[in-house]
């Protein structure tokens, strides 16, 4: 279909279950806050080309087919924009808006693949979000929410290469990257929060994270793992709440990396590190104790006269190598951890 206009007030404005179907420079509209633009099933196929679709609950959905976007836009209103579950997908040029703070820009599962090129969502409570051994990639593009997350993976794969993030929302518990299982690695990715609030990264239930040339800049807390791991190599933490990396068990490794308080909270930690105090507790429980280790090589620390640079408690372990700390309150604390370095400067 080439050009002209699709109106509908059931459930679906254009749905395939097999074979191929080409929209250019359609529009497509639904009846409010119900319905699907497009849905897809099967072995079907769809290909859009300038193909706007609004006013309707989810904009594409594609079951085990497959889906072709390039430019165009979606504006839904609360469900998803474009829902992938199994299947492939590629998305080029496409906005995405959601109703301010409800719904989700991109959901990917049942080991779907995704590919964002220069994908542009805004107006959603959560940006993309991977789940069930589902992929994506996202190449440029930006992704505003006001809701918990930027990207949230379950159990999934994700990789993300010079994309920029906004939160506008005042929650200081929402999170740009949260990692529940599976991998993410992002290069030249911007995280921005207008507010102060929001947290940059989130990793547990054995997530790992590889950051290169990432910034986080004016969040409340820089990153949070409690059962997993991150690699940060370059790039800045810029915080202004409780802390800039919080450890309780798995690794950190930061590898050039600057880290600046901007609040005015002597308590404030760029670092802690919390293991278990087990003592004779494998024999009491049988339980192996955590291990809460980081690794960090030429990290800059600048608290602009407030902070504490280090907290490392119960097992934790820090290894330091050329590290250079200035305007902190206080240097570090140790209770029950470990701290090994060579050629500090404080």
């Amino acid at each position: 279909m080439e050009g002209g206009e699709i109106g509908f007030m059931g459930e679906r404005g254009v749905s395939l279950t097999r074979g191929q179907a080409l929209l250019d420079d359609v529009s497509i509209t639904g009846p409010g806050d119900e319905g699907t633009g497009v849905y897809a099933t099967g072995t079907g196929a769809v290909m859009m080309k300038e193909v706007d679709i609004s006013k309707v609950r989810t904009g594409v959905e594609v079951i085990s087919g497959k889906l072709i976007m390039h430019k165009g836009s979606v504006a839904f209103n609360g469900g998803y924009g474009v829902s992938l579950i199994g299947g492939d997908a590629l998305l080029n040029g496409v906005s995405i808006t959601g109703p301010s703070n409800k719904g989700t820009g991109v959901n990917v599962g049942g080991e779907g693949k995704m590919m964002m090129k220069d994908v542009n969502i805004s107006g959603v409570q959560t940006g993309v979000w991977v789940k069930n051994g589902a992929n994506a990639i996202l190449m440029g593009g930006e992704i505003g929410f006001k809701g918990y997350y930027g990207v949230y993976l379950i159990g999934g794969n994700a990789a993300l290469k010079n994309v920029r993030m906004t939160y506008m929302g005042s929650n200081k518990t929402a999170e740009f990257i949260k990692v529940k299982g599976g991998i993410v690695i992002a290069e030249d990715i911007i995280i921005t929060s207008t507010t102060d609030n929001g947290q940059g990264i989130s990793v547990n239930n054995g997530g790992r994270v590889w950051l290169t040339g990432t910034d986080l800049k004016g969040v409340h807390k820089g990153m949070t793992i409690t059962e997993g791991s991150v690699r940060m190599e370059g790039g800045e933490i810029n915080f202004k709440g409780d802390y800039g990396v919080y450890l309780n068990q798995g690794g950190v490794a930061l590898i050039a990396v600057k880290m600046t308080y901007t609040g005015n909270n002597n308590k404030a930690e760029f670092i802690r590190i919390v293991g278990e105090d087990t003592t004779n507790a494998v024999e009491k429980t049988g339980k192996v104790q955590k291990n809460a280790v980081v690794v960090a090589s030429h990290l800059t620390i600048d608290g602009n006269g407030y902070g504490q640079g280090m907290r490392v408690v119960d097992g934790g372990r820090v290894v330091l190598i050329k590290p250079n700390y200035t305007n902190i309150y206080n240097g570090m604390a140790i209770t029950k951890g470990t701290v090994q370095g060579r050629r500090d400067h404080f």
